[in-house]
């Protein structure tokens, strides 16, 4: 951090420099040498997202990109994030219906879900629920994992009940490709960008 301190003009404008040090030497007790890399990377990126800079991260991990592009399995509705709360804004599934609250995933309250915003590289809290809401469940994948179901505890017209969830199995044939790259002759190549989201940049160059 000594060498973004020099480069950025005002690396601590959101939060005061002892506090974030003092979260960086939580951070340092709190890691043993058993600690997977993926936690690592899950740490790593809450740490740097305390300083609510954009455009100062920590990327999650090839490791867990590449499990979660493998995984075939995708949640089967759409959320709203409003007043603190959860709610199906929209549904694949015969259980869940638009307008449902959510109050649980797999034993995770709403207060702890709506957490995946520290995982957001935003600045500004809407933009952070924005994003949450958009990629739901890349967020609930980075932050919880899941496997082929998922246990949901809806509140549907003042009754408040459990519900057993498949996931959705993704298509990768039909998977949308983020790049491509096709070589014309020994001196001209063409390299067409549709989404930097995700790539391995090492793989890339």
């Amino acid at each position: 951090m000594d060498k973004a301190g020099q480069i950025h003009p005002d690396l601590y404008f959101k939060v005061s420099k002892p506090e974030f040090l003092k979260q960086t030497k939580i951070l340092e007790n709190s890691i043993n040498d058993s600690i997977s890399v993926d936690d690592f990377s899950r740490k790593m990126n809450v740490l740097i997202n305390l300083l609510g800079d954009a455009h100062t991260n920590v990327f999650f991990s090839d490791n867990l990109w590449e499990k979660y592009e493998n995984s075939a399995n995708r949640l089967p509705f759409k959320i709203k994030i409003k007043s603190g709360k959860i709610f199906i804004k929209s549904s694949d599934s015969k259980d869940l219906f638009e307008k449902d609250e959510v109050l649980s995933i797999n034993g995770i309250k709403t207060n702890e879900l709506l957490k995946l915003v520290k995982y957001t590289t935003f600045e500004v809290s809407s933009f952070k629920e924005n994003e949450i809401e958009k990629y739901f469940s890349f967020y609930l994948f980075m932050g919880y994992k899941f496997e082929d179901k998922i246990s949901v505890k809806i509140k549907r017209n003042d009754i408040i009940f459990l519900k057993e969830v498949e996931l959705h199995k993704r298509d990768k044939q039909n998977v949308y490709n983020k790049y491509s790259f096709k070589q014309i002759n020994d001196t001209l190549s063409v390299l067409t960008m549709n989404s930097f989201a995700g790539i391995n940049k090492k793989k890339l160059l």
